[in-house]
């Protein structure tokens, strides 16, 4: 919870972290499709972390078994890892709407 406070809230951005990442979409001033580029990964971090916090508690509640649920937290880091820009806030949205559709579907 405090790297979402300080890196998304705050945007706080640590030189440190502006590294090479490979992205299936980025949508900043320009649009970039399936390339490497030089982003700031304290948002990402966080919400890797949050997510993963999230994940080991569903885990543990199903003894480590791999529940729907689970995938869904594991696809929502891969995506939100992979997308940038606009293109991240997009995807957050379109998990959120569709996320129901996926728990629900046997």
């Amino acid at each position: 919870m405090s790297g979402i406070y300080f890196f998304i809230i705050c945007s706080y951005k640590p030189e440190l972290l502006q590294l090479k990442t490979f992205t299936i979409y980025s949508k900043y001033l320009e649009t970039k499709a399936f390339t490497f580029i030089v982003n700031n990964q304290g948002d990402e971090m966080a919400i890797a972390t949050y997510g993963t916090g999230w994940l080991l508690l569903v885990l543990s509640r199903n003894r480590y078994k791999l529940t729907k649920p689970a995938i869904a937290i594991v696809l929502f880091i891969i995506g939100y890892l992979l997308f940038h820009g606009v293109a991240a806030v997009v995807f957050v949205f379109a998990f959120v709407l569709l996320l129901p559709l996926f728990l629900l579907v046997k």
